[in-house]
């Protein structure tokens, strides 16, 4: 069977810039209005609650669209459904701009999220869809990178934005980045699908699904991605009033010190990114959550008593974000490149899993007292373990992935 995929350098079709701003488009239109949750609240005079669900509903909003994206992309191809969801988002940011009551606003940014949703999926599925497994993996890590990195730029665009010129902008910003979106895909990106699959119906949506779950290294690779993913959503949730509430640091330090954590993702990251064939991606997840549950057990021993700081805290996540890093991006690329026809769904239900799992991990964090890191600890275990399960499965079980062309 002739191979469609190649390990050259992406086309002026496909540039690294397009995959990189569709990865970074949704958290970029999501954490850019965080800062300015309190002047929405203040312009409406609505309580806090009312403003925050913006930011919840958003995030069911990307957990739903993710799983319906793929299989579309599937079937009618990545160009026609980036170019929709990208005219969602535009559309969306102009409502937000122009809200006159807080339910525009709220309705406003979930459109953005949907929309914007689109680009986690599919920039991931059209890596594998011009690159073969070990240069797909390479640029997944890539864009895992922007994924990542964008939430600590976002926070200071939003507030600066926001501080100077009205919490309004921050749509009329993002519908900028959202129409040089959609005109760039229009203009320079040609279609990478090659064999669209049949959609049968509304059911048919979903039932690619079925195919991947039905095979275990899909599901072994979904399960180490969102494991050592709920980490980063509990950590997130945790550690800002673990260090400004308990330990009575400042805003600005947590940024710095949130800024270390990431770094270390980052740096995991580049290490899948720089592997290429050397590393399969079962190795660098093995490698990656034995670091991971490494951590955690620092975390136990540094967290676990009475008397316990900064370098303790975000020392021990460090640890963790570089394991993390290793697990995310190997797992993703492994994912998506089991079944090359079903590459927008694989990617669609990881992200999914993703977001769901954090979910779960977050909710299960606000039964508890914010101001102790004893619910982290325990949550950050338990995902730390699951990951060494799947991790050790995947040795065990000596699972072959297919490769292209065969």
């Amino acid at each position: 069977m002739h191979s469609r995929c190649s390990n050259q350098s992406p086309t002026i079709a496909v540039s690294t810039l397009q995959l990189l701003f569709l990865s970074a488009l949704s958290p970029l239109s999501l954490h850019i209005i965080i800062p300015a949750l309190p002047a929405i609240q203040q312009t409406f005079s609505v309580s806090a609650a009312k403003v925050q669900s913006l930011v919840a509903l958003s995030s069911v909003g990307i957990a739903i669209a993710v799983l319906i994206y793929g299989p579309l992309a599937d079937r009618f191809g990545r160009k026609p459904v980036l170019v929709a969801a990208g005219s969602l988002f535009v559309v969306g940011s102009a409502l937000g701009a122009l809200a006159p009551a807080i339910g525009a606003v709220i309705g406003g940014r979930v459109m953005q999220a949907i929309g914007g949703a689109s680009g986690l999926v599919l920039a991931r599925a059209i890596c594998r869809d011009i690159y073969c497994e070990d240069k797909a993996k390479q640029f997944i890590a890539f864009l895992m990178l922007s994924t990542a990195a964008t939430p600590l730029v976002a926070p200071f665009i939003g507030g600066l934005v926001t501080d100077r010129f009205g919490w309004r902008w921050l749509f009329v910003v993002s519908g900028v980045f959202g129409v040089i979106l959609v005109v760039s895909v229009v203009t320079r990106l040609q279609e990478t699908l090659r064999e669209p699959l049949p959609l049968p119906g509304l059911t048919g949506i979903f039932s690619p699904f079925a195919a991947l779950l039905g095979v275990p290294l899909f599901r072994r690779y979904t399960l180490a991605l969102a494991f050592a993913s709920a980490f980063f959503f509990a950590f997130i949730s945790a550690a800002p009033f673990l260090y400004v509430q308990t330990l009575d640091g400042s805003a600005a330090g947590y940024g710095a010190w949130a800024a270390m954590v990431l770094g270390f993702f980052i740096a995991g990251s580049l290490l899948v990114a720089q592997s290429g064939a050397r590393l399969s991606s079962d190795n660098l997840i093995v490698i990656g959550s034995t670091i991971y549950i490494g951590g955690a057990l620092l975390a136990v021993w540094r967290l676990g008593g009475e008397s316990w700081g900064a370098t303790d805290l975000f020392g021990t996540a460090s640890i963790m974000a570089f394991g993390a890093g290793l697990v995310i991006s190997s797992a993703m690329a492994g994912a998506v490149s089991l079944d090359p026809k079903r590459a927008g769904s694989a990617s669609g239900f990881s992200t999914f899993a993703q977001f769901a799992f954090g979910a779960i991990a977050v909710t299960t964090l606000g039964y508890f007292p914010a101001a102790q890191p004893d619910a982290l600890i325990v949550i950050t275990l338990v995902c730390a373990g699951g990951c060494f399960v799947v991790a050790a499965s995947l040795v065990l079980g000596r699972h072959k992935r297919p490769r292209s062309g065969q």
